[in-house]
């Protein structure tokens, strides 16, 4: 529940999260899981990369025709040369896995790690704004 909740509510309960996922009374990859979701809502790279942003994309191809892609970027990630580390460290697996586990439902990945929130604010201003 906290962790879908508004950024507000899910920042308030955060320390209890992470205090119980310490205690090993919770996984330490819901706690990273809800901190890198309060990152990405606070419009901040994330630490685990365990947050994307889905797209419906409409491309127009050379014919005229409309084209549909559902598109899931990774989000910006902090420190993509530790990710893998702190991922581990944390019980997730690591990024190939998830990228992999969520294009088997068909669904286009994009880890581009040179992508910046200043990029996606400038390309998807519509997600920033509330």
């Amino acid at each position: 529940m906290i962790d879908h909740a508004d950024k507000a509510f899910s920042e308030k309960y955060f320390h209890l999260v992470s205090e119980k996922g310490e205690q090993g009374i919770l996984p330490m990859l819901n706690v990273a899981t809800l901190e890198d979701r309060i990152l990405m809502k606070s419009a901040k790279p994330q630490k685990h990369g365990t947050q994307t942003i889905t797209l419906l994309l409409r491309l127009t191809k050379d014919s005229g025709e409309t084209e549909e892609e559902i598109v899931s970027y990774i989000w910006p990630i902090e420190d993509n040369e530790k990710v893998e580390e702190l991922r581990a460290a944390v019980g997730l697996p690591p990024m190939e896995h998830q990228i992999q586990a969520s294009e088997g439902s068909r669904l286009k990945v994009i880890w581009d790690k040179n992508l910046t929130i200043d990029d996606l604010k400038e390309k998807y201003p519509w997600f920033f704004q509330k």
